[in-house]
């Protein structure tokens, strides 16, 4: 359900997604899942196939490596960083429903 949230403190988010490499030197079993149901099989897309707990082992591995913390964003935040300056709109990209996204009848 739509309820008000507050953003408390500040905070950064990438502008791009992992890819296959960045993920598999974390996790280079991960490569055998490349294109698995036709799904991003080169080194430069986004990585697929990850669970939440993978997600949150490879932040706390690249906070260590790189000694600056990283965690995933909280549904508040990702929603903040979506909306952009659209913020007080019932969708991230304005009030109304893309035709794409209508429901079917």
């Amino acid at each position: 359900p739509s309820h008000m949230v507050k953003i408390t403190q500040p905070f950064q988010i990438s502008s791009y997604q992992v890819t296959n490499i960045q993920y598999e030197q974390f996790d280079p079993t991960h490569r055998e899942l490349r294109g698995k149901l036709g799904f991003s099989q080169e080194d430069d897309e986004a990585v697929v196939f990850v669970s939440w707990y993978d997600a949150v082992n490879f932040c706390q591995w690249l906070s260590e490596k790189e000694g600056v913390t990283y965690r995933l964003s909280t549904e508040a935040e990702w929603e903040y960083a979506a909306r952009g300056c659209l913020t007080g709109k019932r969708y991230p990209w304005g009030d109304r429903i893309h035709p794409q996204r209508r429901k079917l009848q």
